[in-house]
C-alpha cells in the first residue's frame, strides 16, 4: 500500500491554495458527508479507519485497538481536531478516496457517494477544491474539471495513468515539472495510438497529414512541446541546471494539464468523427 503520508511531508507551504486556512463551511461539509458516509456503510468504514491509523500515520494497531471504543473514529477525530492545518486533513480525505477506490476497482463495492457528496458540498460553499479522479485537487474551474474527466474516459491505460501522475503531481506533490512532463507524455503515449509514432513531433505530421489537425494547431502544440523541453524551465532536464530562470509554478502545471487534456479530447472527436464519415 502506497504511503500517503509521506506525500504530504514535503507539501510547501506557500502553496496557493494549501496554505490557506480550511473554511469551518468547507469542514462541516466533509464531517458531514463522513457522518452520511458511515451511516450507510459502516463495515466499510470500520477497515478504512483502522488502515488510515496504521498505514497512513504508522500507529500501532494495538494502540488503535486500545481508543477506538474510548474515542471513536480516528478519521473524523484528526479531521476535527486539525484545525488550520490543511495539509493533515487533505491527507486523510486523500488516502479514503484512494482506498473507496480501490475497493470498486476490486468489484468488493460500488461506493460512488463519497466524492460525490464532498463536490456537491464544496461548491454550496464556494470551497476551492473539488474530487477529481480520486484526489482533491486544487482546480475550480467546472470547465476544466470536465476537460480532464472526459480526457481519462475511454483512453489506453498508459494514458489514464500519465494523466493521473499529472494531477497527483499538481495537487498533492506540488512537483511542477513532472507535471508538466506527464501531462505531454500522455498527449504522446494518446498520439501512438493512431499514429505508430513514438515520437510527439512525427505524431503530429502525421495528424497534420491525414486532415485531422490544422496546421496552425500542429504548430501551436510543438510550441508548448518544445516549451516542455527548453533547458530553462528545468522540465525535462531536471533541476539544478545553470540559467533556470522560468521554473514552472503551479499555474503553468496546471494550465498544461487542462490543455493537454483538451487536446486529447479534441483528437478523440476529430477521430470520431472520422469513424463516422466513413460508415
Amino acid at each position: 500500500m502506497e504511503r500517503y503520508a509521506k506525500r504530504y511531508i514535503n507539501m510547501k507551504a506557500s502553496h496557493p491554495e494549501i496554505a490557506k486556512r480550511m473554511p469551518h463551511e468547507a469542514l462541516n461539509v466533509i464531517l458531514n458527508t463522513l457522518d452520511a458516509y458511515i451511516a450507510n456503510h459502516k463495515d466499510v468504514f470500520d477497515v478504512l479507519d483502522k488502515a488510515a491509523y496504521t498505514d497512513l500515520f504508522h500507529g500501532r494497531l494495538s494502540e488503535y485497538e486500545y481508543m477506538k471504543p474510548r474515542c471513536g473514529y480516528y478519521c473524523l477525530e484528526e479531521i476535527e481536531d486539525c484545525i488550520g492545518n490543511c495539509i493533515r486533513q487533505f491527507a486523510i480525505i486523500d488516502f479514503l478516496l484512494q482506498e473507496i477506490a480501490n475497493l470498486n476497482e476490486t468489484g468488493e463495492r460500488e461506493i460512488p457517494y463519497f466524492s460525490n457528496e464532498l463536490n456537491k458540498g464544496f461548491e454550496r460553499v464556494n470551497f476551492g477544491f473539488r474530487i477529481i479522479n480520486n484526489h482533491i485537487a486544487p482546480i475550480i474551474d467546472q470547465d476544466e474539471i470536465q476537460e480532464f474527466d472526459e480526457a481519462v474516459n475511454q483512453v489506453p491505460d498508459n494514458v489514464k495513468q500519465h494523466l493521473d501522475k499529472a494531477m497527483l503531481y499538481l495537487s498533492t506533490n506540488l512537483d511542477y515539472e513532472n507535471s508538466i512532463k506527464e501531462s505531454i507524455s500522455a498527449v504522446e503515449a494518446f498520439c501512438y495510438k493512431y499514429t505508430q509514432e513514438g515520437v510527439l513531433s512525427d505524431s503530429l505530421r502525421v495528424l497534420l497529414k491525414r486532415k485531422i489537425l490544422h496546421p496552425r494547431l500542429k504548430a501551436a502544440f510543438e510550441k508548448l512541446y518544445c516549451y516542455s523541453s527548453e533547458k530553462d524551465t528545468g522540465i525535462r532536464h531536471g533541476k539544478g541546471v545553470e540559467h533556470e530562470t522560468f521554473m514552472p509554478t503551479y499555474y503553468e502545471a496546471k494550465f498544461m494539464l487542462v490543455s493537454c487534456s483538451a487536446f486529447i479530447n479534441y483528437i478523440k472527436g476529430r477521430f470520431s468523427e472520422e469513424l463516422e464519415g466513413t460508415e
